[in-house]
């Protein structure tokens, strides 16, 4: 049942289809000795569908990952393990299979980390037939797809562990009687090499009688399916000797079974290299190193007469020609695996052999070279990313992914860095000459001339070159992806932030350009409009939104005191809201007490565990549950299934009992259980078996009574973004339609509410008619570019200088979706036709941040700020000037010059 509930998740998976992802590489190791430099690996649903150059532009819609500056390399593929080793009383088990033994709901982060991500299981190491192994992945989506192979080889042990301590077999006679006494334990057959060999010709004796379906001595019988699979050559032999003899012995005894076979343990191959290239058996040869171990003991007379498993084998076997896998000595060293195979180059093997040796050789020897091993399509998207070659100590692994998804991924320690130019423009209208940014931990911790470099800081130096703040688009539709000639009108309930995708590729094209933040908003709607939100072009869903209502957007049609009426209407109604009016405090009426009849036994979260059947260990889940009358309805979460589980059923209330049913990928469901106490126990049955369940209710709920209406406030999601503006950190962004609408704005906002007020709409109605914000009170403008040059009678205005002269805050904007990307263009255009190119800059990058309550973080280079920076190659608004690298956080995440910058 097991191995049905694994293929049934492995099936739920494989139907939801994934979005595609497109891997840079910059070089990229196959596996089997070919490597490829500046390459595009294209995955889909967890497989590689294509192999291609890096070259022309890059696809649309997927989802990029740029690794050129690391070094791809097949998933490690470790070709014995004892993580599922576990020896049965019987010395001969065939039937028994290690994956049945596995725990496929464990996870292993310190294997995982090293690169290793596929592993063969031995299902024991003390008997003679232990059983078959098996292969499985480390890691991955569901239980369902960590599976590779159920049966890979059959295990012969011609060891002295398996020779040793065999112990009897006790077969109890259920009722004994004089006839039929109980008898002594049975002892097992093969304490020699010679008792060995003969216990296995007996077997396979067996296996021949084709009248036979089950083998073994005594009540212990096994099934002869496996052993019938070896003569046929389908299943090959993994036959563990340690010395020459036991080799040579085991070697004969395959051959006079028509078998294959695959050595593993050995101490002594050197003398029979020769044999196995020639008769084509592959060796599984320990790497005898243990890095992290001093080896103890001294060299005694005689030592070098004791067989054991030397470094140098596995180069002296692969050079002869034998097919060879390398493995640690113990389990302890298995994250070592790549340290291990780049060693045995330094004893002679090959740089591809060994590499090989961990992957793609690893792989066919198991059997699954079809699935894992190599880069190549058609197979499982598992690679491992390093920050350098394979076999140098100082690479290391930076991400490790699985079925196309990343499992592992290196936290970098920050390391300050500094970077001279020749000059850098801060963003608030001031420059530093001959001078140098310093970043630690993603923010700016100094600015200047004379600016304090941490010991120990990286130091670049970019000559001529000059950094400006990262650019901000502050009116963009960028993300909000449909028709570009909709205006995505939005309810104040909108959360947009919660609209956007962290990984969206369309961010790249705007950040490239240089832009690092976007305030993202929908079209307007009615007088309070939708919500804008501050993202960063690159993140993860932990940094990205930078706030997530850092603006309101209202619309404004009439002037004067109607005009003004609207907007204190909106805003009070707003206030009430978040600071209610103090009214007089009353005596509270003593809540009644819930009785035991007032209790609803059933309704609430339930927490328990399910067990038994093939289940290792209880697996925990979590249960909704209503009663309503009679009938309950259930909401049941788990690992062990995907989906979440829907019950229905009904609730006896003087039996206390429970039945249920429900729809899952494996067929109906059916749950009964009996409450006892605030104990809910039973079992969970299906066409495959039953699992017993045991759980307690984390929280109660009481039956509602209609002797009074809860009276706790409820949360108004039109009037909750309002809150960021009432506090001060937030504007509110009017669009005015008249000259008199922005004056009744200015006096509404800005004067008697004293709010952060950004004004929008056409700057011509306001330079026309003079109309200027009172002073010292700052208000800002949004122009876009089509709004920047107005020409009437063959005179020609610059607007936004007009709108700076009159006392606002011009802040420039592109109200586009792509065409974000083009706002330094916009500002470029602006200078060309008159626009201060100080005042320019600002306008996308420090009056932005600051109209928006973002001035401590964005838009400027100031100490504390986040380290979102621009190098170009000279002053902004040189046509000629190109950018050179983008930094977001710290992280440089455009590198149009290598050698410029980290």
């Amino acid at each position: 049942m097991k191995r049905l509930l694994l293929f049934a998740l492995a099936l739920a998976t494989c139907l939801s289809a994934q979005q595609q992802t497109v891997i840079r590489a910059g070089r990229l190791h196959v596996g089997d000795g070919r490597v490829l430099e500046n390459t595009r690996v294209r995955i889909q649903d967890g497989r590689i569908i294509a192999i291609e150059k890096d070259q022309g532009p890059l696809p649309t819609g997927v989802k990029l990952l740029d690794l050129r500056k690391q070094t791809l390399i097949p998933g490690l593929v470790a070709t014995h393990t004892s993580l599922a080793a576990l020896d049965q009383a019987p010395n001969v088990s065939p039937d028994v299979i290690a994956a049945d033994q596995f725990d496929f709901y464990k996870k292993y982060p310190r294997l995982v980390a090293s690169g290793l991500t596929t592993v063969y299981l031995a299902p024991g190491k003390a008997r003679l037939v232990p059983g078959q192994g098996s292969v499985v992945k480390l890691a991955g989506k569901n239980p369902g797809t960590r599976l590779l192979k159920e049966g890979s080889a059959l295990h012969f042990n011609l060891l002295p562990a398996s020779r040793r301590s065999i112990p009897a077999i006790f077969e109890p006679t259920p009722e004994p009687t004089s006839d039929d006494p109980l008898k002594a334990a049975r002892r097992q057959r093969g304490a020699t090499r010679h008792s060995q060999i003969a216990v296995l010709e007996r077997v396979f004796d067996e296996a021949r009688d084709a009248e036979r379906t089950e083998g073994g001595e005594g009540k212990r019988a096994y099934d002869l399916t496996a052993l019938r699979s070896v003569m046929r050559r389908e299943l090959p032999i993994r036959l563990a000797a340690w010395t020459a003899a036991d080799l040579a012995t085991g070697l004969d005894l395959v051959r006079e079974l028509g078998g294959t076979a695959i050595v593993e343990q050995l101490a002594q191959p050197l003398p029979l290299a020769s044999r196995l290239a020639k008769e084509g058996v592959a060796a599984v040869l320990q790497m005898p190193l243990e890095p992290a171990r001093a080896e103890r003991g001294d060299w005694r007379r005689g030592d070098e007469r004791t067989p054991r498993p030397t470094p140098d084998a596995p180069g002296k076997l692969a050079n002869a020609g034998v097919r060879v896998a390398i493995v640690p000595p113990t389990d302890n060293d298995l994250d070592k695996l790549r340290l291990l195979a780049g060693l045995a180059c330094r004893w002679g093997m090959q740089d591809k052999d060994a590499l090989a040796a961990v992957t793609a050789e690893a792989a066919r020897i198991l059997g699954v070279a079809d699935r894992v091993g190599s880069i190549e399509v058609g197979k499982d998207a598992d690679f491992v990313a390093l920050s350098g070659p394979p076999f140098d100590a100082r690479s290391l692994v930076e991400r490790v992914i699985v079925d196309g998804s990343t499992v592992f991924k290196r936290e970098r320690p920050s390391v300050p860095f500094a970077i001279r130019a020749k000059r850098i423009l801060v963003g608030d209208g001031t420059a530093h000459h001959d001078a140098m940014i310093v970043v630690a931990n993603g923010k700016i911790v100094d600015v200047g001339a004379h600016a304090y470099v941490p010991a120990g800081s990286d130091i670049v130096d970019a000559g001529d070159a000059v950094i400006v703040p990262g650019f901000v688009a502050a009116a963009s539709k960028l993300g909000l992806h449909g028709d570009t000639k909709a205006r995505f009108a939005t309810a104040t309930t909108v959360d947009v932030a919660g609209a956007l995708d962290y990984d969206d590729p369309a961010f790249r094209h705007a950040l490239k350009a240089g832009v690092t933040t976007l305030f993202v908003t929908p079209g307007d709607q009615g007088l309070v409009g939708p919500r804008v939100c501050a993202v960063k072009t690159h993140g993860n869903k932990d940094n990205f939104v930078v706030r997530s209502v850092t603006a309101l957007r209202l619309t404004l049609s009439a002037g004067g005191d109607a005009g003004k009426k609207q907007l204190l209407g909106a805003i009070k109604k707003a206030r009430d809201y978040i600071t209610p009016p103090k009214t007089a405090v009353k005596k509270p009426t003593p809540k009644p007490t819930a009785t035991k009849e007032d209790l609803d036994p059933i309704t609430g979260s339930w927490e328990g565990t399910v067990s038994g059947g093939p289940l290792p260990t209880p697996s925990p889940f979590d249960c909704e549950m209503k009663l309503e009358g009679d009938t309950v309805n259930a909401t049941l979460v788990t690992q062990a299934i995907p989906v979440p589980i829907t019950f229905k059923g009904t609730w006896d209330k003087a039996k206390k009992e429970l039945a249920m049913k429900g729809d899952t990928p494996l067929g109906e469901i059916t749950c009964n259980g009996t409450l006892v106490g605030v104990t809910l126990s039973g079992t969970i049955a299906s066409a495959q078996g039953t699992l017993q369940f045991t759980m307690t209710r984390a929280s109660a709920a009481v039956a509602k009574k209609a002797t009074k209406k809860d009276e706790t406030k409820k949360k108004n999601e039109a009037l909750e973004p309002w809150r960021p503006v009432l506090a001060g950190d937030a504007p509110v962004v009017v669009r005015v339609s008249s000259d008199t609408a922005a004056l009744a704005a200015i006096a509404a906002v800005a004067v008697e509410s004293k709010l952060k007020l950004v004004l929008a709409g056409s700057p011509l109605m306001l330079v026309q008619k003079g109309v200027r914000p009172p002073k010292g009170t700052p208000v800002g403008f949004l122009i876009a570019t089509n709004e920047v040059l107005h020409e009437s009678k063959g005179k020609k205005r610059n607007l936004a200088q007009e709108l700076a002269q009159l006392g606002f805050e011009v802040v420039l904007v592109t109200r586009a979706q792509l065409g974000t990307r083009y706002l330094p263009v916009h500002a470029a255009w602006a200078v060309a036709t008159g626009f201060d190119a100080r005042r320019a800059l600002q306008a996308i990058t420090g009056t932005p941040a600051t109209c928006f309550g973002l001035g401590d973080r964005i838009g400027r280079l100031v100490e504390g700020a986040d380290a979102d920076f621009v190098l170009m190659s000279s002053d902004p608004f040189d046509l000629r000037s190109r950018i050179l690298g983008v930094w977001v956080d710290g992280v440089r995440h455009v590198d149009n010059e290598n050698k410029e910058g980290r």
